[in-house]
């Protein structure tokens, strides 16, 4: 886990099951062997359990759905292979590179409290009155590789929540499905993932879980701009 990659560039896939298991074969039989499978005191696939805050009107979603290059995320997110929890603020600059800074806090809240706060006005973002919006919970497995690192997350499940973090409505089940996400310095169009990525006609959708999961489970949310994209994933 030395590879932190704070600040990175993200390209995320969309991976049906079948092909994720000849995806992560090939990865190991590379030569040099350029990545190792990140092993946790509860297994290699540890749990994350993430609520994501937006605005009433959902401004953050939209600016996602909108395609402003410029645009954050709030959540706090539990890690329960070392049951730390920390609220993180995720950015992405007109570059499109991906920041991220968080702060730890004693458990995932449904209202930001003076450290959270504090991580906002430090940063300088106009979050605005958020609450909590969605619940995204999934397993992670982690590949660690110089300069790279990819994550795999497997069964994920959302459900929108109201302002104190309850449920409300079905829960939008991806368990067909997992996310690829490939986060580097620098990227690299030869490097054995995006290689192995090709040979399976796989391509980047750009469409984070928070917005899928907001576009499946919301109801009258506007989400146009990313019906093709949704359309691709249920047909995987």
């Amino acid at each position: 886990m030395r590879v932190e990659l704070m600040s990175r560039l993200d390209t995320k896939v969309a991976v049906p099951l079948p092909a994720l298991t000849t995806i992560l074969e090939r990865l190991a039989a590379a030569p040099g062997r350029p990545f190792r499978l990140v092993a946790t005191p509860i297994g290699v696939a540890p749990r994350y359990t993430t609520l994501y805050f937006d605005t009433a009107d959902l401004r953050h979603y939209l600016a996602h759905h909108n395609g402003r290059r410029r645009r954050e995320k709030y959540r706090y997110r539990h890690y329960h292979s070392t049951g730390a929890t920390f609220f993180e603020v995720k950015r992405r600059s007109n570059a499109r590179r991906t920041s991220k800074e968080r702060v730890p806090t004693p458990a995932i809240g449904t209202r930001l409290d003076r450290g959270e706060r504090a991580l906002i006005g430090r940063l300088g973002v106009t979050a605005g009155p958020i609450r909590p919006t969605l619940e995204v919970i999934y397993d992670r497995m982690t590949l660690v590789g110089t300069g790279r690192r990819v994550t795999i997350d497997l069964g994920l499940r959302c459900r929108a929540v109201d302002h104190e973090g309850r449920a409300r409505g079905p829960v939008a089940d991806f368990g067909h499905i997992a996310v690829l996400e490939v986060k580097e310095t620098r990227r690299d169009p030869r490097s054995p993932v995006a290689e192995a990525l090709r040979e399976h006609g796989l391509r980047p959708h750009g469409m984070s879980k928070y917005c899928l999961g907001v576009a499946s489970c919301i109801d009258g949310v506007r989400r146009n701009g990313f019906e093709r994209r949704l359309k691709q994933v249920r047909e995987l």
